[in-house]
């Protein structure tokens, strides 16, 4: 099972943008979530599709909580000096507002 849910605060506003071929929309974004009981704090790359990318977008901003449920997502490419590289993302299936309505 890959499954994973998470809540944190926008690092910085949703990057949205459309496929070329598809026209399909992607939206992009950073959480940061605080460990219960430490000072640490974990960031998680994140990304949603169509309309959950759309209503990302429209609604949130940096600083907003977010409530994300998805799952990992590996991506592994070659950087200019020829290191493989890689990182975890979360491609984000459901989100729920956090905090009030007027935050």
């Amino acid at each position: 099972m890959n499954s994973v849910v998470q809540i944190g605060n926008l690092t910085a506003d949703p990057e949205l943008r459309y496929i070329k071929d598809s026209g399909k929309a992607l939206v992009t974004f950073t959480i940061a979530v605080n460990e219960r009981y430490s000072d640490h704090t974990n960031f998680f790359d994140c990304q949603a599709w169509d309309k959950t990318a759309d209503n990302i977008a429209n609604h949130f901003k940096k600083g907003k909580a977010i409530g994300v449920t998805g799952r990992l997502k590996q991506e592994r490419w070659e950087n200019k000096e020829g290191q493989n590289r890689s990182k975890i993302i979360i491609v984000v299936e459901q989100f729920d507002f956090i905090g009030k309505k007027d935050e």
